[in-house]
């Protein structure tokens, strides 16, 4: 059996969730000098080496994948902005110079009338109404005109 002091590297590995072959291969680096296989043991002191090495690369494994995310997203919302943005249309070319036109020709002047004046018209009066005399007693015959022979 194991001491207290030591710890398996698959059981290791398995808290790492890293594969026992990493381990072994880092353990030289970490000191460890003899070979190991996955079920042997080493002791609590190296192994809070190698927890420490491959907790610190998988931190660094999160901030490139972050990085890469940030990256992403930000490529979309350049492109979505993009997308979004007016197009620039370029100016319209300034108008063409004045092209110098000869002096203009004096005309003989043209009479002109003067404005009539309007004069002032009188209302007409009033329309006088005479009275109707009352009809008399025997009524009139109409009169014929004379024959013509």
């Amino acid at each position: 059996m194991t001491d207290a002091n030591q710890i398996r590297i698959n059981e290791l590995a398995r808290d790492l969730e890293v594969k026992a072959k990493a381990i072994i291969d880092y353990l030289p680096e970490a000191g460890v000098t003899e070979k190991k296989t996955h079920s042997s043991s080493i002791d609590l002191a190296a192994a809070e080496i190698v927890r420490k090495h491959f907790q610190d690369m998988a931190n660094a494994e999160a901030a490139a994948e972050a990085q890469v995310e940030a990256e992403k997203t930000a490529k979309e919302a350049a492109a979505k902005a993009a997308r979004l943005r007016p197009t620039v249309v370029a100016p319209p070319p300034p108008p063409p110079p004045p092209v110098a036109l000869p002096p203009p020709v004096e005309a003989a002047p043209v009479p002109v009338a003067p404005k009539p004046v309007p004069v002032p018209v009188a209302k007409p009066a009033a329309p006088v109404v005479q009275p109707i005399a009352p009809p008399s007693a025997a009524p009139v015959a109409p009169t014929r005109p004379a024959a013509v022979a």
